[in-house]
């Protein structure tokens, strides 16, 4: 016997996720009408995935798109895109789920960075609160580019 393609089974609901069967409690759910990817995050009934659904909803209206969680494969493809992330189509859902997660966590940890810093130094003239630049700063604030060369390879 072969090495089961673990990817097949998580995509048709048969587990939970690699490596990992559904529970009791979580196949239960799945036979009383509760869809396996609301089980898999967590709602075990008909009124959990209700609230998770309004949850949801609020996200969306708040943000303009919906929470990762909550996203399915093609969501999680174009928002992965936007952000630059490199997959291919065999890599797992809770993958590139856990890759976005990751790179938005840090893009908010360095915008909240970012606006602390800025009100800190918004009064402090030698912070360059009144309009004035240090050296420092003005060249740590442009963007540094990378420029891509295709070079041929000679035989």
């Amino acid at each position: 016997m072969g090495v089961p393609n673990w990817s097949r089974l998580v995509s048709t609901d048969r587990i939970k996720a690699v490596g990992m069967p559904w529970s009791d409690k979580e196949l239960q759910a799945i036979r009383d009408g509760v869809e396996p990817d609301f089980v898999r995050r967590g709602a075990l009934t008909l009124e959990a995935v209700e609230k998770m659904v309004a949850g949801d909803s609020d996200f969306l209206e708040e943000n303009g798109r919906l929470p990762v969680n909550s996203m399915n494969r093609s969501h999680l493809a174009t928002r992965a895109t936007e952000l630059g992330i490199a997959f291919s189509p065999e890599t797992p859902e809770d993958t590139l789920r856990a890759s976005i997660i990751q790179i938005e966590e840090s893009d908010e940890a360095g915008e909240s960075e970012d606006e602390s810093d800025q009100s800190e130094d918004q009064g402090d003239p030698e912070a360059g609160g009144e309009g004035e630049e240090s050296e420092e700063e003005s060249k740590e604030e442009k963007p540094k580019t990378t420029r891509k060369t295709s070079g041929s390879k000679k035989k």
